[in-house]
């Protein structure tokens, strides 16, 4: 099963919104630096994303995002996962409430 989040709280918006996946993470470079985390609501018992589901941006620019690039660029990802660590990033910045992470990372 891949990483998913359980918050512990629903979505103010969508109170049955409780489960996320992250389904598109880009990095932009050039000309300014941004980082888009998008997440979806999940199933996490089908394993699906919910068509129509409630869905989280988080974008990250300039020296922010510069700052997450270089931190990336040197993790060791074989204990923590890059979808956990996005996830971890995105609750810290008040993009997503708190709640656990379930799932394995070595799942498509």
């Amino acid at each position: 099963m891949p990483e998913y989040v359980t918050l512990d709280s629903a979505i103010r918006v969508d109170p049955g919104a409780s489960v996320f996946r992250v389904a598109v993470f880009t990095i932009e470079s050039h000309p300014n630096s941004k980082i888009t985390i998008g997440l979806q609501e999940f199933d996490s018992g089908s394993e699906t994303f919910i068509v129509g589901g409630k869905h989280i941006t988080a974008t990250i620019q300039d020296a922010g995002a510069t700052a997450l690039m270089r931190q990336l660029n040197t993790l060791d990802f074989s204990s923590i996962s890059l979808e956990k660590r996005l996830i971890s990033w995105c609750q810290a910045n008040g993009h997503l409430g708190t709640g656990a992470v379930g799932g394995t990372p070595d799942a498509p």
